[in-house]
């Protein structure tokens, strides 16, 4: 004769067992996932706090550098007006004489 039938309280505790092993493995890869999902979303959420931070630290950069254009073109300005006044003096010397 085959094999002695199981007891059909032990193929429903195996077949609940397995079912119950089924979802609780989709449960772990959706918690995976979900949680791969959330760790490249906070990747990319300090990526861009990254880029900000850059964006913010050329802005300040440019700005600087801008002012000391400025700075500088005033500089420019006065050594200009210095050789201008250098150039007059010897005539106004002359002339005083």
């Amino acid at each position: 004769p085959g094999p002695a039938p199981r007891n059909p309280p032990q193929v429903m505790n195996s077949l609940q067992g397995a079912l119950l092993a089924l979802i609780l493995c989709a449960a772990l890869v959706s918690l995976g996932s979900m949680t791969s999902a959330q760790a490249s979303m906070a990747e990319r959420t300090e990526a861009a706090a990254r880029t900000e931070h850059q964006m913010t630290a050329l802005r300040q950069m440019a700005a600087s550098s801008q002012r000391a254009e400025e700075r500088l073109d005033r500089l420019l300005a006065a050594v200009d007006q210095l050789r201008a006044d250098a150039s007059l003096r010897p005539k106004v010397a002359a002339t005083a004489t």
